[in-house]
Order: C-alpha cells, then sequence, then structure tokens
C-alpha cells in the first residue's frame, strides 16, 4: 500500500505508482474513487456512480492507493478479520479486524477514542501520535498486528491534572487545537525519557509534530513549564 499526493498533475514516480483500476481514499473508511484512465500527466476518475473528466481542487490532497480488488464500497481490509487483543490506556480490548489496519483506525472507529488526530495518512504532520511502551509513534503508520500484547497510551489515557496537561492549559496553547493531542503526547513522551532536555533536543523531538497554527512558541513555553515541575517533584 502506497500514498501519493493528487494535484493538477502528478509527477513521474507517483505516475509509476498508480494505474487504471486502482481505488484511492483520502483515508481507510472515506468515499473512495476509482482511476479510470491516465493521461497528459493527469487523473481522470470513477467517483461512486458519477464520472468527471477532471480533478477540481476539491480532490486535490493526500490520498491511500489501493489495489483492484473489492468494490467501490468495500474498504480495503474487510477480508482476513482476526480477533486481536490490545491494551490501551490500561484497558484490555478485543476487537475483530484485519490484522494490518493501522491502529489509528482501530482507536477512532472501533474504540472510539477520538482524542487521536488523522492528519495527512503518512506519518508526516505527527497529529496520530500516541504512546506505544512509554515512545511517541505515529499510529497511522503501524499495523495493528504490531502492537498486540503493547501498553498503548493515547490522549484519552492521560490523567487530568497531568503535568503536561495542566501546561497546555496554563499556556493557553492550543488555537484551533487540531495538532495538540499530538503535540500533547510527543512531549510527555519526551519527558518521560529526559527529564532536563536542553532547548535543542526539546525542538529536536517536538519537530516532527506539525501546528498549522504557528503555536510553537506557546508549545515551548508549555514544555519548559511542565519541565519546572518536574524539577520540583
Amino acid at each position: 500500500m502506497t500514498a501519493i499526493i493528487v494535484g493538477p498533475t502528478l509527477c513521474d514516480n507517483q505516475f509509476a505508482q498508480v494505474e487504471p483500476g486502482n481505488v484511492l481514499r483520502r483515508r481507510p473508511y472515506s468515499r473512495p474513487w476509482r482511476i479510470i484512465s491516465l493521461r497528459d500527466g493527469r487523473l481522470h476518475r470513477e467517483w461512486g456512480n458519477s464520472c468527471s473528466k477532471k480533478l477540481d481542487r476539491d480532490c486535490y490532497g493526500i490520498y491511500w492507493v489501493f489495489g483492484k480488488r473489492g468494490t467501490l464500497g468495500d474498504y480495503p481490509w474487510k477480508e482476513e478479520v482476526l480477533m486481536i487483543s490490545l491494551e490501551i490506556n490500561g484497558k484490555g480490548y478485543e476487537v475483530d479486524v484485519n490484522s494490518e489496519v493501522p491502529i489509528l483506525w482501530v482507536i477512532r472507529e472501533h474504540l472510539q477514542l477520538t482524542g487521536t488526530k488523522y492528519g495527512c495518512g503518512v506519518g508526516l504532520c505527527g497529529s496520530c501520535t500516541i504512546l506505544i511502551d512509554g515512545r511517541a509513534q505515529r499510529s497511522c503508520q503501524i499495523p495493528v498486528h504490531e502492537t498486540a500484547g503493547r501498553r498503548i497510551t493515547t490522549v484519552e489515557g492521560l490523567p487530568a491534572d497531568h503535568l503536561v496537561k495542566r501546561a497546555w492549559i496554563e499556556e493557553q496553547v492550543p488555537q484551533c487545537g487540531y495538532c495538540q493531542p499530538g503535540q500533547i503526547m510527543q512531549a510527555v513522551a519526551l519527558l518521560s525519557e529526559d527529564s532536563s532536555p536542553d532547548e535543542e533536543k526539546i525542538l529536536a523531538a517536538m519537530d516532527g509534530i506539525l501546528c498549522r497554527c504557528g503555536t510553537y512558541p506557546r508549545i515551548k513555553r508549555a514544555i519548559r513549564r511542565a519541565l519546572k515541575e518536574v524539577g520540583r517533584g
């Protein structure tokens, strides 16, 4: 399974990754559209029961590319459903899913723990960050079978009075708030690994979590505030 960026045209290396009949989805459960032809560096597509000869701006974005199996109504991991045992936020769960489904979709769609956000779907924005055995991981990239028997923590699993959550509130970090669960989980992982990181280590740890609102100065202040709490503890 791969991902491509769909725009007015596709560059050559992306063009080589798709062929007529492939199904594209913005996310695993979203409405799909099927490639019906490739010409002049452009995709021509069938969306549901309607056809379009061009892609308008509303169609631009990052898409998952799936093979020709199944119908437009199927989601790509419908086959080979298994029972998988998970430990999330200290609770045990058993879910019937395909073992290759990213843990993000199990958390959000099956368990309705929607604090963890879907962003880019290719592990680049960090909105989907969770802790697995205490380490920050991009949940959109990790198949659920790799998390069986491991300790998973989402933002819902942090106590309300957790020092990082308190620091985020006191510094009034969020603006739109969409990326903040990922920011918080990355900060928690950082502080658990190093109780006195320097500026360079803070920037390196938080660099992979994008904030389109530009709240980075407030994020850094919140982390420094939380570090003071660690020092006093």
